[in-house]
């Protein structure tokens, strides 16, 4: 698919084409807004009162869907601009497997002609792409294999960056994503004019690898932050982000009630989007909450609505982790052989591979207590060893959090030596002592 551009006239300054630009895609000044360039900053260029800085047009080139040199110079866009605007744009609709050949066969031209520009965007376009195909470790290695002074600014390209952290935190390598994140965070409030909007997304990721690490207190100290940053904020998701952030960490945290009511303000953000899937994630998450409070009454119609927007936009592997939930429900609501039946489809769904790696290791730990109160204790050690395979690449606490749970569960089963045991090597993982992750998978075998 080729972008149009228009034909310019032969006076045509960088402020009049890029009102023009604008204007033709139906886009407000507000529209291009963002990532470092504000409104009156984008007023300011329309006018010719500013020139702008090669940063905010590869900000703004990237919004209007033209290269930079065309938006600079007027000059009609090339067949390899052309090639990189579509991989872009297939891997934007969703067609990575047709994105992928598109970024590699442009970035080989681009390298051969040493255009540095386009080899940077088919870069970026592979690395987002690897982590679309759930392949964190190439996305990482694409990633580290860029020197750090030919990476794009973090506003020109947030993307890239927090990508590259989420697919360091899916490798379980948290500190290194938090060492990431942390830079993004303070390039953006070295910046002339601090974009606020982006400043909260790397807060709230920033948050989660804090999160992921189990320093609770750095995660609450840089959501303080994002909160202050974050009044009178008109970005909807950006605020639907940190709502969400809270909501993760006070469960993890262990405030069940501040993650409901969290997961409530992000619900009534999300209500009036068409983001079914999200919202159908939020009212899981809401639902698994109100659990832990033991509200089994409040947590069924969140359950029945997450089911009925996900079956409208989710795939099968997020309908098994809801019936995971809902075998929790039942358990909890005294209805034993419906939990019983729940469970029991959902490890034969686990068992078939059903859901992402990434959720398999939270489902497969909270079978194992449903299987626990049920008095299932051979199922509900299955299922725990299968949650500790499944966790053993995850970032350490969920890892550690599981061990805890497993010994907890040795122990009333008068297994006590090996819950010491299970015990020593999650006090191990949270004490950053590497042997001890690979051998807690090992836990159940020996």
């Amino acid at each position: 698919m080729m972008l149009d551009v228009s034909r310019p006239s032969e006076q045509e300054t960088v402020g009049q084409r890029l009102r023009r630009l604008r204007r033709e895609r139906g886009l407000s000044q507000d529209d291009l807004s963002g990532e470092g360039v504000s409104t009156s900053y984008v007023s300011y260029l329309e006018r010719d009162r500013r020139a702008p800085s090669h940063k905010a047009l590869r900000t703004l080139a990237n919004k209007l869907g033209v290269s930079v040199e065309y938006l600079e110079t007027g000059a009609t866009t090339s067949a390899r601009d052309t090639a990189i605007l579509d991989a872009e744009l297939e891997l934007r609709l969703g067609s990575v497997a047709t994105a992928v050949p598109a970024f590699e066969r442009t970035l080989e031209q681009a390298r051969a002609l040493g255009d540095a520009e386009t080899m940077g965007r088919a870069e970026a376009g592979l690395i987002l792409a690897a982590t679309a195909l759930g392949d964190h470790d190439g996305a990482v290695q694409r990633f580290e294999a860029i020197p750090a002074t030919a990476r794009p600014a973090v506003a020109a390209r947030p993307d890239l960056y927090a990508t590259a952290g989420r697919s360091l935190a899916s490798l379980g390598r948290a500190t290194e994503a938090v060492a990431l994140l942390q830079s993004c965070l303070d390039e953006i409030t070295g910046m002339d004019i601090v974009d606020d909007a982006l400043y909260v997304r790397f807060a709230v990721d920033l948050s989660y690898a804090f999160t992921d690490c189990g320093n609770l207190a750095s995660a609450h100290e840089v959501l303080a932050s994002a909160i202050q940053r974050a009044d009178g904020l008109g970005d909807t998701y950006a605020r639907i982000r940190l709502y969400w952030s809270l909501a993760r960490l006070n469960s993890v945290d262990g405030s069940p009630e501040l993650t409901v009511a969290y997961c409530k303000r992000a619900i009534a953000l999300l209500e009036g989007t068409e983001d079914h899937f999200h919202l159908a994630s939020a009212h899981e998450a809401l639902a698994s909450a109100l659990l832990d409070q033991n509200d089994a009454s409040g947590a069924l119609p969140h359950l029945d609505t997450a089911e009925l927007l996900y079956r409208n936009s989710a795939a099968p592997g997020y309908l098994t982790s809801l019936t995971v939930e809902r075998a929790r429900y039942a358990a909890h609501a005294g209805r034993a052989d419906e939990a019983k039946q729940l469970a029991l489809s959902a490890l034969d769904e686990l068992d078939n591979g059903a859901v992402d790696a990434d959720d398999a290791g939270t489902c497969w730990r909270t079978l194992a207590q449903v299987y626990a109160d049920l008095g299932e204790q051979d199922l509900a050690g299955h299922c725990f060893s299968h949650a500790i395979e499944s966790l053993e690449a995850a970032p350490v606490k969920y890892l550690a959090d599981t061990l805890h749970a497993y010994a907890e569960f040795l122990n009333e089963q008068g297994r006590h030596a090996e819950a010491y045991e299970t015990l020593r090597r999650a006090s191990g993982l949270t004490r950053g002592e590497p042997a001890n992750r690979a051998s807690a998978a090992a836990t159940e075998r020996e």
